[in-house]
């Protein structure tokens, strides 16, 4: 159960990076790019 959670949850932030980068960044709220890109850790 853990191990699928976590696969999950990392495969969504990898997907979600490139998939909202292009033009969803701009629709993003400031809250939504902070929260984001401390995920990131700052990879952006």
């Amino acid at each position: 159960m853990t191990a699928g959670r976590s696969a999950k949850r990392k495969s969504d932030g990898a997907d979600a990076y490139p998939a909202y980068m292009p033009g969803e960044k701009i629709k993003t709220t400031s809250q939504f790019s902070k929260n984001f890109a401390l995920q990131a850790g700052g990879k952006l």
